[in-house]
């Protein structure tokens, strides 16, 4: 399969997306791995825009199997504009018409949860309000193999760094260190150091600092 139109690419031979499996492709490697603590599978070329863009995907025999216009205004979320949302389908198992802007919503953390299935997704829109409080929550899976997912919630703009300790208290390596606006968010962790080493099982800690705000939670990583 390739897109053909919006962005370019071609999926290399033998690609394989397992049932409820996901294949990220990214504009940039080296950002996107900032952003969110793991490669994508492969770059794009082209740029997507705010505005909208048609995109096609084919398959070998040049079949349209996908092609659909997003656009940025009613009835189309509007929350995706500009705000630091994405797109996610409403239903988890696709259904519907992905070229229909009913079959989209925004998604429940800023920047979307590449990866993985977005948690506004079979879900009441209402968590998409402001949150009033700082929030640090209980990561999941939990135990995890190979990667977990942490979600955080933030009142207002504020530095924010969430960090990973081993049992007797070493720092594993730090997921977020940067300055980031008041919203939901969602990192995930794949069990690697800062050097990218893979660390052991065990109990490990994250921590969050958000201004005066620190909550630390337990997960366990299996093997």
């Amino acid at each position: 399969m390739q897109f053909v139109e919006g962005i370019g690419y071609r999926f290399p031979n033998g690609t394989v997306i397992e049932p409820g499996g996901f294949v990220v492709v990214a504009a940039n490697t080296s950002i996107f791995l900032q952003r969110y603590s793991f490669a994508p599978f492969s770059e794009y070329a082209g740029q997507l825009e705010n505005a909208g863009e048609r995109l096609t995907l084919i398959n070998v025999a040049g079949d349209t199997l996908v092609s659909l216009r997003y656009n940025d205004k009613s009835p189309w979320p509007e929350q995706a504009d500009g705000l630091g949302y994405s797109l996610v389908p409403r239903d988890l198992n696709g259904e519907g018409d992905p070229t229909q802007p009913g079959y989209w919503i925004a998604s429940g953390n800023v920047h979307g949860s590449p990866g993985a299935d977005d948690i506004a997704s079979g879900i009441d829109l209402s968590r998409f309000a402001q949150p009033r409080s700082f929030e640090l929550e209980q990561n999941f899976p939990n135990p995890f193999n190979p990667r977990t997912q942490i979600q955080y919630a933030l009142e207002k703009e504020v530095n924010v760094t969430i960090k990973i300790y081993n049992m007797v208290g070493q720092l594993v390596t730090t997921l977020v260190n940067q300055k980031q606006l008041a919203g939901k968010y969602s990192i995930q962790w794949e069990g690697r150091d800062h050097q990218g080493n893979l660390v052991s099982s065990g109990i490990y800690f994250y921590q969050m600092k958000a201004g005066n705000f620190s909550q630390t939670r337990k997960m366990i990583l299996v093997r």
